[in-house]
């Protein structure tokens, strides 16, 4: 199985906030999807990591399922666009 990671810059205050807001509940969503492929998978559906960067923090998102990268790329981009 290939992951699939994603590297998101995320700046402080605003943004940061709603990065996590957003992550909390795309994984509640997700709550009864990762419960059913745990016992299949490799590792685990999602896994974020945080490197500190000069602007906020850099997250770096891996994913074990295609669709659930995309899904959530597609989310945060249309979360964050709230904030313009």
């Amino acid at each position: 199985m290939t992951d699939v990671v994603l590297t998101l810059p995320i700046q402080e205050g605003d943004e940061a906030r709603l990065f996590v807001t957003y992550l909390q509940d795309y994984m509640h969503a997700l709550e009864t999807d990762a419960t059913l492929m745990s016992p299949d998978s490799e590792a685990p559906f999602l896994m974020v990591h945080s490197n500190p960067s000069a602007a906020g923090e850099i997250k770096v998102i891996t994913f074990q399922e295609t669709h659930l990268a995309s899904e959530f790329s597609v989310g945060w981009d249309r979360a964050r666009s709230l904030l313009a």
